[in-house]
């Protein structure tokens, strides 16, 4: 008769540390099926009990399967951490690391599986640098950013920006005409999660102070704590590879460059990528959490049905456009000169703002001022243009205030150039 006692203390006890099976099994018998010992020479050989009075090692195998959990044997044989990384299971759904609708954003970033070329040109640029925001609760798809500098605070910031600011304006910037309520903005979370990447910074902070945003950093390895967004990118990076351009990052023999099959510019990339994310906060989520209140109004499995729901009841925080940019954009130093406001080699227009004012700004004023003597101002840079730079004015006893700067006449070849792009035309 098999003694399942002796046969589970045995799994615990020898399948340790990728020890196989048989390996485990030998051992098993000779501690607890030995029937004596043979001496040769100075040689002890232990003799273990006859076939049919030990378990055989399909018996050890079975049964160890059986009566031993599946993840408690995975931790004794690859050890706590590696199964927490790498073999940790799946949620029911990613809704319950959310409180409700709006409490937590999830945000990271990625390389996009299309090549972008030069706007204007078939110049391949390579792969562009794409962001997301996203809440966990309902999948709702707040910011998609696409740009072409490296991961950093300041990509990442504008990412925020973009994610609150008006979305009918935004789109109509892009050549597409929404509604309203077809991608809704103006909304802060309580918090913001991200892994430890760029955002793991002091330059951060400022996330956190101007936007009263708690930040929340996920432990490297851990891209389930955060498996909305990572979803998002997967669905996004297989519709990128069967376009134009597409592709994985590796090359393979036998295919098309897709530096050479490339068409599409970052503007182009950016109108695809928008279009998609409305699209996608209109689906319907099958493993959607839902409430006892949302189902008693009828409310679909839709995330943007689920938002619209919270918005009436009043679940979610309003976002001051101008606290949200000082917050995202930081400042930096620019010079007031004869020829307009000037940061990285480029001439800004000086903005009027009540002119004939005490605390006013008359621009013919400050470029006659400047002939004697120059002064440093504060400005914020927009990554994704150089159009124009916001002036970031405090008049005397009053709050801060940001004017538009736009690019003087004789710089408007860089017109529609994002800053990584002309930094890359002037290195």
């Amino acid at each position: 008769m098999v003694d399942f006692k002796k046969i589970a203390d045995g799994v615990r006890e020898f399948m340790l540390d990728g020890t196989s099976w048989e390996r485990g099994h030998d051992k098993f018998i000779k501690k607890y099926y030995l029937s004596h010992e043979v001496r040769s020479g100075d040689e002890v050989i232990p003799v273990a009990k006859a076939p049919g009075l030990r378990p055989s090692l399909d018996q050890f195998r079975n049964h160890g399967i059986r009566l031993v959990p599946y993840e408690e044997r995975m931790r004794l044989l690859f050890g706590d951490r590696h199964v927490d990384m790498n073999m940790r299971g799946c949620p029911v759904g990613q809704s319950i690391t959310a409180i409700y609708p709006g409490f937590v954003w999830e945000i990271d970033w990625t390389w996009s599986d299309n090549v972008a070329v030069a706007k204007g040109s078939r110049l391949a640029i390579g792969r562009l640098t794409l962001y997301g925001i996203a809440d966990p609760f309902d999948g709702y798809v707040y910011g998609i950013y696409a740009c072409l500098g490296n991961a950093s605070v300041e990509e990442a910031g504008q990412a925020i920006n973009q994610a609150t600011e008006d979305k009918v304006a935004l789109c109509a910037r892009y050549g597409i005409k929404i509604e309203p309520s077809m991608w809704r903005h103006g909304i802060l979370p309580a918090r913001l999660r991200f892994d430890q990447g760029e955002l793991d910074s002091y330059k951060s902070a400022g996330f956190a102070t101007s936007l009263g945003v708690q930040l929340e950093a996920c432990p490297t390895g851990r891209g389930d704590l955060k498996g909305t967004i990572e979803s998002i990118f997967r669905q996004v990076s297989e519709t990128l590879r069967k376009m134009d351009g597409g592709t994985s990052g590796h090359r393979e023999r036998l295919k098309e460059n897709p530096k050479l099959t490339a068409i599409f510019d970052l503007d182009q990339l950016q109108k695809l990528l928008f279009l998609a994310v409305i699209q996608f906060n209109h689906r319907i989520r099958k493993r959607q959490a839902m409430t006892p209140g949302m189902v008693a109004d009828g409310v679909l499995p839709v995330p943007a049905q689920i938002q619209e729901w919270a918005l009436a009841r009043g679940l979610y925080r309003d976002a001051d456009p101008m606290r949200v940019r000082v917050g995202t954009l930081p400042s930096k130093r620019a010079t007031v000169t004869k020829q307009g406001i000037k940061i990285e080699g480029l001439n800004y227009k000086v903005p009027t703002f009540v002119p004939g004012s005490t605390n006013g700004i008359d621009a013919n004023d400050w470029l006659m001022r400047a002939r004697d003597e120059c002064w440093d101002v504060e400005v914020a840079q927009i990554p994704n243009t150089v159009d124009y730079i916001l002036l970031r004015y405090r008049p005397p006893g009053e709050a801060l205030i940001e004017l538009r700067c736009d690019l003087a006449d004789e710089h408007e070849g860089y017109l529609g150039l994002p800053w990584g792009m002309y930094r890359a035309l002037k290195a």
